[in-house]
């Protein structure tokens, strides 16, 4: 299936992104339908490990990714243009959980996602939720 794969490991290391660990605790639940509805701090958490992992495992080179989900070209996402990336992905994120996620991304908070923030985010997001398991 999709999950014998496993790399886990992020292409970005030269970005000074930490490599990413793909958890297979986190399988059971991806299984299911990618769905966010918690926007508890912990559930943003929760929706963001499951989305990392999930891209992970997909073994997706986020900074293509980052080019197609950057319709503009401004260089950033904004937060409509991040709900359509998790959406093309296959993650029905609900507006609020988005709201969260697009805030803990957001590390510099001029309101956009740069390609930098969007992979540092997603590991430190990922590493957050899984100190919480």
């Amino acid at each position: 299936g999709p999950h014998s794969r496993r790399t886990g490991t992020c292409k970005l290391d030269s970005v000074g992104a930490k490599r990413f660990e793909s958890k297979p605790e986190h399988d059971v639940e991806a299984k299911q339908a990618g769905s966010f509805n918690d926007a508890s701090e912990s559930g943003v958490h929760r929706a963001a490990a499951h989305i990392a992992d999930a891209l992970f495992a997909k073994d997706v080179d986020l900074r293509v990714a980052f080019k197609q989900w950057d319709v503009n070209n401004s260089g950033g996402l904004d937060e409509g243009e991040l709900l359509r990336a998790f959406s093309s992905q296959g993650f029905q994120v609900a507006p609020e959980v988005a709201d969260g996620l697009f805030q803990a991304l957001d590390l510099n908070g001029d309101g956009r996602v740069s390609c930098w923030e969007l992979i540092r985010g997603l590991g430190s997001l990922q590493a957050a939720a899984e100190e919480n398991l």
